[in-house]
């Protein structure tokens, strides 16, 4: 702790000191916290492992739900992991922080802009960090050439945590993955949202805690199905930090609009100068919104003649025969029993709800959530299995 402040204490970015992660407490804790303040006092003092805040001047919390942090702000008992509850007392007088609330290991993260709908209703609310920034893979080779990224167990080591170690918002050379560009977008620093459509009105709201929207050029277009109708370019309006302004954007309705086309219009809002960590023109935030254009539905021709179709009932299904083909559908589940044309199967058996999708590296961790959905599942389909043969 002392080489850390010694080292870090005049580093701007530095906000916060931090005992350390996950790490149990102690008086080896209370000894830490007590030299950070004596070498710097102008910084807070975070420890997640802390919850009674005895030593941290932050009540942290990781991976709470979205009701144990709306009991924080309500001062109500929040719900600690596994049983028990903080007692309101607890975080009354401290900023509240997650500080790990999304992880971003294989397809993830997910459920940020819940998050972040908590985070912006109330100021008490810090905000939280995603686990983590960047996979640790190791760039290796195939025997014949190719290329990938090697993680625990690939090189020999043993033990080791497998793919647990590649769990970043990019990948190990550093390329954003899907996770992290909707992360930006959850995160971004300008909202947009519909006031009147019909007539290009919109309301920006400045979410920058500093900068007003000066810094940045706004651009629009109008587009029909992917094509691109009209556009502009224009300044982004004068916006104070935390504050709205209603803007009109200055685009027509299409007064005759092609047969069933879908209208849009998009807004992005880019760097009007070049900064330092970024060029002039790259994209800060983004919105999109359906326009309110009437179209007509394409014109259907009915056929001349429809052949005849009979509908009969047999023991607990539905047939529908024609001239060459004939459909059975079970009346319980509505699934296809049967389906044949000009005497030939066509339809062995037809579709099913399937509420199962392939788990990820989150649900096999942690609450073990993929067992509890495979768990559910099998009591569904035996349920549905019971009914149709009328035994529930």
């Amino acid at each position: 702790m002392r080489r850390m402040v010694q080292r870090d204490r005049n580093h701007p970015c530095v906000v916060m000191w931090s005992l350390g992660n996950e790490s149990g407490g102690g008086r080896n804790f209370h000894a830490m916290a007590a030299e950070a303040r004596r070498l710097d006092a102008t910084r807070l003092i975070h420890y997640e492992a802390d919850p009674e805040c005895r030593d941290s001047d932050v009540f942290s919390l990781m991976y709470p739900t979205l009701d144990c942090i709306q009991c924080i702000v309500d001062g109500r008992p929040a719900p600690r992991w596994g049983s028990g509850h903080f007692p309101p007392e607890m975080f009354a007088d401290k900023p509240f922080l997650c500080c790990e609330y999304a992880h971003a290991m294989g397809n993830g993260p997910g459920g940020l802009m819940e998050y972040w709908d908590l985070f912006y209703q109330h100021d008490w609310l810090m905000g939280g960090c995603v686990w983590e920034w960047a996979d640790h893979g190791l760039r290796k080779r195939t025997a014949d050439g190719r290329e990938y990224f090697a993680y625990g167990g690939d090189i020999g080591d043993e033990p080791n945590d497998g793919n647990f170690v590649c769990d970043g918002l990019v990948f190990p050379d550093r390329t954003p993955s899907p996770g992290l560009i909707e992360y930006k977008k959850v995160i971004e620093p300008v909202l947009v949202e519909a006031v009147a459509l019909e007539h290009g009105r919109v309301r920006v709201t400045n979410r920058y805690d500093f900068l007003s929207l000066d810094h940045l050029a706004m651009t629009w277009e109008v587009s029909a199905d992917g094509k691109v109708l009209q556009s502009g370019r224009m300044s982004a309006p004068k916006v104070a930090p935390h504050r709205s302004k209603v803007v009109t954007i200055p685009f027509d309705l299409p007064v005759r609009p092609q047969t069933a086309m879908e209208h849009f219009l998009m807004i992005r809002f880019t760097l009007a100068a070049a900064t330092t960590w970024a060029p002039a023109g790259h994209e800060v935030a983004w919105a999109q919104f359906p326009l309110p254009v009437k179209t007509s539905p394409p014109a259907v021709r009915p056929l001349s003649s429809m052949p005849p179709i009979e509908c009969r009932e047999q023991a607990g299904a539905l047939v529908l025969a024609g001239p060459d083909f004939e459909i059975t559908f079970d009346r319980l589940t509505g699934r296809i029993r049967r389906w044949t044309c000009q005497g030939r199967p066509i339809m062995l058996a037809g579709p099913r709800l399937n509420f199962w999708r392939a788990t990820t590296d989150n649900d096999r961790g942690g609450d073990k959530m993929a067992q509890k959905w495979r768990d559910a599942i099998c009591i569904g389909y035996s349920t549905v299995s019971k009914m149709s043969h009328g035994n529930v």
